[in-house]
C-alpha cells in the first residue's frame, strides 16, 4: 500500500491571466486521514479540489494513489476519486434520468439501464424520488 493517496509539491495553478491563484509548497495525505478544506471565497478551495481531480491544469509535482499524474491515465485516476460541486451541475430533469445519464453516455442499452438505475436507487434508499 502507498504511504500516501495525495502528494503535492512546488504545484501552483494559474487561471485566467492571473499567475498562482493557487501555490503548495507540500500537501500529503496518507490513506484514511480526513482533511478539511476551509477558507473564505477565493481562496482557491474549489481549484484545489479542480487540480486534485485532474480537472484544472497545473505545474509542478502531483501524485494520486503512487502514481504520477503526469503522463499517466487521467481516467484511471479520476475513476479512484470523487468530487462534489458545490452547485447542481446535473440536467434540470428526473432523478431516474440524473442517475443515467452517464450510463447513456456509455452507450449502453435502455433495458440495462433501467435495471442498473433501479438498483442503484434501491441500494441508497432513494427509490421514492
Amino acid at each position: 500500500m502507498n504511504e500516501y493517496i495525495l502528494k503535492m509539491k512546488n504545484l501552483t495553478v494559474s487561471r485566467g491571466g492571473r499567475k498562482n491563484v493557487l501555490e503548495i509548497r507540500q500537501l500529503l495525505v496518507r490513506p484514511g486521514e480526513l482533511v478539511a478544506v476551509v477558507g473564505p471565497n477565493g481562496a482557491g478551495k474549489s481549484t484545489l479540489l479542480q487540480t486534485i481531480n485532474l480537472l484544472q491544469p497545473y505545474h509542478g509535482e502531483l501524485e494520486l494513489f503512487g502514481h504520477y499524474a503526469i503522463g499517466r491515465d487521467k481516467i484511471m485516476l479520476r475513476r479512484r476519486s470523487a468530487m462534489v460541486f458545490q452547485e447542481m451541475l446535473l440536467v434540470n430533469d428526473t432523478v431516474f434520468n440524473n442517475v443515467a445519464l452517464p450510463l447513456r453516455f456509455r452507450g449502453m442499452h435502455e433495458d440495462e439501464i433501467e435495471e442498473l438505475v433501479y438498483k442503484a436507487l434501491e441500494d441508497f434508499h432513494c427509490e421514492h424520488l
